[in-house]
């Protein structure tokens, strides 16, 4: 899902002063600043209205790449790799 989205959710009664948690996951792609909003509403009056809403914002990191290597550094990867293997096969025949 990209851009915005409404969730609604359903807690039931809540008495005066309580409050309520609902914990959403979500996996973002990409990066860049994010700001989470959040807005409660009921069919009953509600006395103070003016705590009904809030948000949050923050930054979106993309992980580092995972490195890679060049030609050579991969030929010197599968010789040491060899030479490894080698000298364990000999030691397990001793």
């Amino acid at each position: 899902m990209t851009g915005t989205a409404t969730i609604n959710c359903s807690v039931g009664t809540l008495a005066n002063g309580a409050t309520a948690t609902i914990t959403l996951m979500a996996r973002i792609m990409g990066s860049g600043n994010v700001t989470n909003s959040a807005t409660a509403s009921s069919a009953v009056a509600d006395g103070t209205p003016t705590n009904n809403t809030g948000s949050a914002g923050f930054a979106v990191i993309e992980p580092n790449s995972v490195p890679s290597l060049d030609a050579r550094m991969q030929l010197l990867l599968a010789l040491l790799l060899a030479v490894t293997a080698v000298v364990t096969l000999r030691m397990k025949s001793l």
